[in-house]
């Protein structure tokens, strides 16, 4: 911790990025001033897991606001970070819902498009069939898309979709009996 702690103080973003994060998972009060200023250091100088972690801080209900927390997040999410992009467009889609909003849901749809998912495809495919699946959101709403990204989701392996179809398919065949 000590080089790390040089190092952050010389200026090195990845120790900035580093030492924040453990600060962030440590159960050490006297640190949240410390891991919110290494990780927004090194978040400014372009590191997109400190972004990324400002966002997880503020969730674990460190020291920032929702509104800088969601800013980094957007912004590793408009660098193609997948962990970001999920997230955010998650958010996204739940203030869609929220508040009856289909323009959030169409950028939330933007990002996970713009993004070249590989970590994360399953889980973005899936997201994708969520907000076209939601007939609440007319202007969005499209089952067929729904389904063809239920058919990818299951297709990367993701639980979740696999699951659903197998349940379609079982209803299918016990209505056919």
């Amino acid at each position: 911790i000590s080089n790390l702690d040089g190092a952050a103080s010389a200026g090195h973003i990845d120790a900035s990025y580093l030492l924040g994060s453990y600060y962030a998972q440590s159960e050490l009060p006297s640190r949240e001033t410390d891991e919110v200023t290494l990780l927004t250091y090194a978040a400014k100088n372009g590191h997109l897991g400190a972004m990324y972690n400002l966002y997880a801080v503020y969730e674990n209900g460190g020291e920032i606001t929702k509104e800088q927390a969601i800013h980094w997040l957007s912004l590793a999410a408009e660098a193609g970070a997948e962990n970001s992009a999920l997230m955010y467009a998650q958010i996204l889609f739940s203030d869609a819902k929220e508040q009856e909003n289909p323009k959030l849901a169409l950028k939330s749809l933007d990002i996970l498009q713009k993004t070249n998912f590989s970590k994360f495809k399953g889980e973005a495919f899936f997201l994708m069939a969520q907000i076209y699946g939601d007939d609440n959101l007319e202007l969005v709403f499209d089952i067929r898309r729904s389904h063809f990204y239920i058919e990818k989701s299951a297709s990367e392996g993701f639980p979740r979709a696999v699951f659903m179809l197998n349940s379609y398919k079982d209803i299918l065949n016990n209505e056919s009996k």
